[in-house]
């Protein structure tokens, strides 16, 4: 089953201090080799970074990341190779599941989600960032910097980047969540080159539904639309 509910994307901020770069979770666009300095002596220079009142103490990184996905652990990885105190708080993003994942560069064979994701977080600790499964709670701006404040406590940051990934709008379908990589998708041209040949029916509105059972017409003919 094809859901051809339009995600709703929130907002990707990827910005090194005064936006020297930035990484697209879809695209792929990182940030290049040749402005680790810049990107090393911009947060370098926003110091002091915010004090915590009196008697507490406060954790302090260079950089903050918070989403541990794609986007998130590319920018800690190339943060780390610099040089630079990195932080990344969030827990398994929405990728790290079961998925089989067939059209990722570099990986001749098909790789699921979860080793994905752990080969990324393996690499960004490799180079010094540290992990943190924390839910952020706010973000505040201050003088010379950023606090975020987690469950955990208050952590003050010169620089932050928001990776927070995508939010789909499901059916209400109570149990499709146990089915999602299982059959049940939200990308024609992500999965389905999977559904060759097969039954498939999309689910969904307008034009958007039509374009997404267009598109599956070129994997297989066995194609329902289910819309009100």
């Amino acid at each position: 089953m094809i859901l051809s509910y339009q995600m709703h994307q929130k907002m990707h901020r990827c910005s090194f201090s005064d936006a020297y770069a930035c990484q697209d979770e879809y695209h792929g666009n990182v940030v290049s080799e040749s402005l680790n300095f810049r990107i090393r002596e911009s947060v370098r220079l926003r110091s002091p970074m915010p004090q915590p009142p009196k008697g507490e103490a406060m954790d302090r990184v260079d950089i903050l990341i918070i989403g541990q996905g794609p986007a998130g652990l590319s920018a800690a990885i190339y943060a780390g190779r610099a040089g630079i105190r990195t932080l990344v708080l969030g827990c398994d993003p929405k990728v790290a599941g079961d998925y089989i994942i067939d059209n990722y560069f570099g990986f001749p064979e098909p790789i699921t989600g979860k080793e994905l994701i752990a080969r990324g977080v393996s690499q960004a600790e490799r180079f010094g960032a540290d992990m943190r499964c924390e839910r952020v709670l706010g973000v505040h701006a201050e003088e010379e910097g950023y606090v975020v404040r987690t469950e955990a406590g208050e952590i003050a940051t010169a620089a932050l980047i928001l990776a927070t990934g995508v939010s789909r709008v499901r059916p209400g379908i109570a149990n499709i969540a146990d089915y999602e990589g299982k059959g049940v998708s939200y990308c024609v041209s992500c999965d389905g080159f999977f559904y060759r040949d097969k039954t498939v029916a999309v689910l969904g509105e307008g034009i958007f539904a039509a374009n997404q059972a267009l598109e599956l017409l070129q994997y297989t003919p066995h194609v329902t639309i289910y819309t009100q």
